[in-house]
């Protein structure tokens, strides 16, 4: 149990030794021991909420603080407290108006400013983040999280060179804080300045080698600069940490996989499944890998296996419904599959394209050339899918919308060669149609 403080205690026994033994008056005596008695019980309070919120016991804590909030009134640190979990446990309208008054309560907290800021800037609102951090963080001796703030929030509202300035100079000061160097990379991704991203990214890397964040971003950060080669080797060292992940798994599989590396690929989720289980996640990852390389079989089992450890996963639904759909398995099932995962998750252009493509496969091309339309007004505009809407127009009979589809297909994937072979077979049947 926690107990108040030797000095809380201390003024507790001097209070009652003044009640007891003289004193302006015994109503003095009275309301001074009231006021440490309620001083003692607010910090017992306190201390316990503290403890409880570390642990991660966040209703608890709100609780204790709560408390302590009551036993003495008016505390900014146990109103920021209070303001703190709340904005943890995502309540931010009722976080805001407590943040609100413990600042003006204590205008001059560091750790209330930032979370006035972290609350605005949460929700949607980057400008107020900015007026309340500015000050602060600007001023000499300003803490990082200040600092950092205020660039998340000049970042949001698109002025990247100024928080380009911000980082950059506090970066000479803190050289070794991942989360100003995570920030930093992504201003200058943003000013289209990869490989000073990277070499920031790096620079932090090879004192915190596993630092979440940093990998990721950094591997992206290679990926992109075609240094895949590197980004694998980074990765491979990762999932020996304890922080990794089953994502970090499938991040690897995927950087093998585009290097052309099938058995690297297979390797990585493997190693993944003996570390962590057959998770979802990488259950869909074996069953794509085992699908490129054409082992059909092997990777039905996957995507089985995938959805019976969640029969409402969209992913899961989606992935073994396009493989039934595609090869022509099952069109049936697959039509049921996409369905769900559409109503799951109606927005999602990529399934809609799937239910489309099932429906293709039944013979019901009105109902297929609707879906495929959807899943493109979604804002999808793969390859693929283009192409499935051309088939579908042209099971209809509508050649010339076909082609259209058709072309735009290749345009987006010049390589098409089925896009181009359809194109080229409808030209025909075309010029045919003219001269008889």
């Amino acid at each position: 149990m926690v107990r108040p403080s030797p000095l809380i205690l201390l003024s507790l026994v001097i209070v009652l030794l003044g009640t007891f033994f003289g004193g302006d008056s015994d109503a003095q005596g009275v309301s001074a021991y009231e006021s440490a008695h309620r001083s003692a019980n607010a910090y017992l309070h306190y201390s316990l909420g503290r403890l409880m919120e570390l642990q991660g016991m966040l209703p608890d804590a709100l609780v204790q603080y709560r408390r302590a909030a009551s036993a003495d009134p008016g505390q900014c640190d146990v109103e920021t407290a209070i303001a703190r979990v709340l904005f943890t446990l995502g309540r931010l309208e009722d976080a805001r108006p407590m943040a609100e008054s413990a600042y003006e309560a204590c205008p001059g907290s560091e750790e209330t400013v930032a979370l006035l800021g972290a609350i605005a800037l949460s929700g949607g609102d980057p400008e107020g983040a900015e007026s309340v951090v500015r000050g602060p963080g600007t001023a000499e001796g300003a803490p990082t999280e200040l600092s950092l703030l205020l660039a998340q929030s000049l970042l949001a509202q698109g002025r990247m060179p100024e928080a380009e300035e911000i980082l950059s100079e506090r970066a000479g000061t803190d050289s070794l804080s991942p989360r100003l160097a995570h920030l930093y990379a992504r201003v200058l991704l943003a000013l289209e300045r990869p490989e000073d991203a990277l070499r920031e990214l790096m620079r932090i890397y090879r004192v915190a080698p596993d630092d979440v964040a940093i990998v990721e971003l950094a591997t992206r950060v290679l990926a992109t600069l075609d240094r895949a080669e590197e980004a694998a080797s980074m990765l491979d060292d990762f999932l020996d940490t304890p922080r990794a992940r089953p994502r970090h798994t499938v991040s690897l599989a995927r950087v093998h996989a585009g290097l052309g590396n099938e058995d690297g690929a297979l390797e990585a989720v493997e190693r993944g499944i003996r570390r962590f289980g057959e998770t979802p996640v990488l259950l869909r990852t074996l069953g794509s890998i085992h699908f490129e390389a054409g082992r059909v079989e092997a990777a039905l089992d996957a995507y089985e296996k995938a959805l019976s450890l969640n029969p409402d996963s969209v992913q899961a639904l989606n992935f073994l419904a396009y493989t039934l759909a595609d090869l022509d398995i099952d069109a049936e099932r697959a039509a049921e599959l996409a369905a769900k995962a559409v109503e799951l998750d109606p927005e999602s252009g990529i399934v809609r394209d799937t239910l489309g493509w099932a429906y293709f496969r039944l013979g019901r091309f009105d109902e297929a050339v609707a879906e495929l339309r959807t899943a493109i007004e979604l804002g999808e505009s793969d390859p693929v899918i283009l192409e499935h809407l051309g088939d579908a127009l042209s099971a209809q009979g509508k050649a010339e919308e076909a082609v259209q589809a058709w072309r735009r297909a290749l345009e987006a994937d010049p390589e098409s060669e089925s896009a181009a072979r359809k194109i080229g077979a409808a030209n025909v049947d075309s010029a045919r149609g003219a001269n008889p």
